[in-house]
C-alpha cells in the first residue's frame, strides 16, 4: 500500500503491449528467424538441386517477411524508448536553461 505523498510509478509499456492477438511476439520472431537461418544452412547438404531450390526460395520469402516485421517492431520499440526519455528530459533541460539564463 502506498503511503501519503507517494506517487505510484507509471507502468512502463512493454515491447509486447502493442501486439495484436494472433501476431508473433518479438521473441517469437527472433526464434523464427534463427530457425530459418539454421534450415538454410542445412540445405547446403542436399545434393539434388530441384528440392533445394524450392526450399531455398520458400525460406527466403519467409525470411524477408519475418525480418521486415521484426525490424519494424524493434524500430518502434527504440523510438518509443527515445521519445519516453526525451519527454522525461524536457523539464530538466528547461530548468537548466532557466538557471543558465539568470
Amino acid at each position: 500500500m502506498l503511503e501519503e505523498g507517494e506517487e505510484q510509478e507509471e507502468q512502463q509499456p512493454t515491447q509486447e503491449d502493442d501486439i495484436k492477438p494472433g501476431e508473433p511476439t518479438t521473441h517469437q520472431l527472433t526464434e523464427v528467424l534463427k530457425n530459418i537461418t539454421r534450415l538454410s544452412e542445412q540445405l547446403e547438404y542436399i545434393t539434388r538441386p530441384h528440392p533445394r531450390n524450392l526450399m531455398c526460395s520458400a525460406l527466403d520469402k519467409g525470411m524477408e517477411e519475418y525480418k521486415a516485421l521484426y525490424l519494424s517492431r524493434v524500430n518502434a520499440r527504440q523510438q518509443a524508448l527515445i521519445t519516453q526519455y526525451l519527454c522525461k528530459a524536457q523539464p530538466v533541460i528547461a530548468l537548466a536553461n532557466i538557471a543558465l539564463g539568470d
